[in-house]
């Protein structure tokens, strides 16, 4: 994976990020959910119940006025959890009598992508002392083998003194050495 293509994928989480952002803080919200009241016998006094399970804090199954979106349905269920997918529902859209809610899950490779770019660095370069398998992998010509060898190596001799020492890792020559050493770092 070359550096322009690296940037390429973390600028997608970044804006991904952004957008779960967003909705995790419309699901954080501290105000209780409005009742909403209309003219209409509909929604004048009908309660329905709905289900909710998935990704979010309190699944189960709720009594809430009719017309009540979803969006104030996950505040009552306690928001949805880290690992949720927020695009796999629409926070908008109007509940109705006896509908079900499933909250999915952020992929695992969505799930290391996020928790990689939560991680400040604040001069870009990857720490191969602290970093992950799956942060060592976003390298160029670092594969998860060669990221998890890393990581085994570190955990088997302890840190590394030096940006040069990754070349003690097998499958690391002087090529790869070559096009990761000015992204890495061991401060």
């Amino acid at each position: 994976m070359n550096h322009k293509t690296a940037e390429k994928i973390i600028m997608f989480f970044i804006g991904f990020l952004a957008i779960a952002a967003v909705g995790k803080i419309l699901c954080l919200r501290t105000d209780p959910p409005a009742i909403r009241v209309s003219d209409s016998e509909y929604y004048s006094a009908k309660e329905i119940t709905v289900a909710v399970s998935g990704e979010v804090k309190n699944s189960g199954t709720y009594k809430v006025a009719a017309g009540t979106s979803l969006h104030e349905l996950l505040y009552l269920a306690g928001g949805i959890k880290d690992d949720a997918d927020p695009e796999s529902v629409d926070p908008d859209s109007i509940l109705y009598e006896d509908c079900s809610i499933n909250v999915g899950k952020l992929s695992d490779y969505e799930l290391k992508a996020k928790k990689a770019l939560q991680k400040p660095n604040v001069n870009n370069k990857c720490n191969i002392n602290t970093a992950s398998a799956t942060e060592l992998a976003m390298l160029d010509k670092i594969g998860e083998k060669t990221a998890e060898d890393i990581v085994r190596y570190r955990q088997e001799h302890g840190s590394f003194q030096a940006i040069e020492d990754i070349k003690k890792v097998k499958g690391i020559g002087e090529k790869t050495y070559a096009s990761i050493k000015d992204f890495i770092t061991v401060e």
